[in-house]
């Protein structure tokens, strides 16, 4: 099917990117495995992952550059040719990949948990299961965008007069001071000394985000949410230091049910 083959190239394509921006930008799990420290959070799994050890083993050489290959070659594979086998192996190298890198990173990303998700439905050949999980994806995807939106309101960050002008120092403070002439620091510096624009963009940021719950009740506004997470994630480039694929799955998931008209 036109969809399935869709579907498959667009997780690849995806999967392939971010293994290939972490390791340009020397933020993958071979070049953080050696981290003093480690942060497993109130979460059960991660506490399993470790209590088996896995994070021990995650400090040789052979493990973490074994886990980095299968993460950078199973998508190309993908891209081509599918098998049920080789999704499970896949979806067990995200998972174990995420943990293992939120460890090591000292803060619980969820970058790859969607496409954990979003490959369950190559697991099955039933093709009303198939679907079902690919649904699935679509809302969970969704699901990501507006509740950090409605988090950001219900905590009260929303509300705070001098918040993103705080978080602009907190996030690029080392790029402030060592590239204070580039692009990127040319525009924060900008945004902080313009403490009230800075907090208009922050204001219309967390709305956005809330307004992708309409992306549930209807399609009529897609084309906007996809012009939207576009400048999403090129603002979160150049304001957060931030090379974020997520707004970019999001424009995926958006065309996908464009594209093929079915319903989430």
């Amino acid at each position: 099917m036109k969809i399935e083959r869709f579907y498959i190239s667009g997780l690849s394509i995806y999967q392939f990117c971010s293994i290939v921006i972490l390791h340009l930008n020397g933020l993958s799990l071979i070049h953080i495995k050696d981290s003093p420290y480690q942060f497993p959070s109130v979460d059960m799994t991660f506490w399993l992952i470790h209590g088996l050890g896995l994070i021990e083993l995650n400090k040789s050489a052979y493990f973490s550059y074994v886990l980095e290959f299968l993460f950078f070659l199973l998508p190309i594979v993908f891209y081509f040719k599918s098998s049920r086998i080789l999704t499970w192996i896949n979806i067990l190298v995200l998972i174990l990949y995420e943990i293992l890198y939120n460890s090591n990173a000292l803060h619980h990303f969820h970058h790859l948990l969607p496409l954990a998700i979003g490959w369950l439905a190559l697991t099955t050949n039933d093709k009303k299961k198939r679907m079902m999980l690919m649904n699935f994806f679509v809302f969970y995807v969704l699901f990501i965008f507006w509740s950090a939106g409605l988090w950001k309101i219900l905590r009260g960050y929303i509300f705070q007069p001098n918040q993103f002008e705080n978080m602009l120092w907190a996030q690029n403070a080392a790029s402030l001071y060592l590239e204070p002439r580039s692009l990127k620091s040319i525009v924060q510096f900008y945004m902080i000394n313009h403490a009230k624009l800075a907090q208009i963009v922050y204001f219309v940021g967390i709305l956005f985000q809330v307004f992708v719950l309409s992306a549930y009740f209807t399609k009529k506004w897609d084309n906007l949410l996809i012009i939207g997470l576009v400048i999403f994630s090129i603002l979160d480039y150049f304001l957060m230091s931030i090379i974020s694929l997520l707004p970019i799955l999001g424009v995926f998931v958006l065309v996908l049910r464009k594209k093929f008209n079915y319903s989430i």
